[in-house]
């Protein structure tokens, strides 16, 4: 399996998970305080550990 088809896999699991779909609609949320809040009761990313 290459790099690229590796790399595409990832993002498209990424956007199929439920709090990266929220991420993703909190950021298209024209309000800027509704924005703020709805980021702000989401949990925080980790961030994805890089084998050694």
């Amino acid at each position: 399996m290459s790099d690229r088809t590796r790399m595409l896999a990832a993002i498209s699991h990424d956007l199929r998970t439920p709090i990266t779909r929220l991420r993703l609609r909190a950021e298209f949320i024209e309000d800027a305080s509704n924005r703020k809040r709805m980021r702000m009761q989401l949990p925080v990313r980790q961030q994805p550990r890089l084998a050694a």
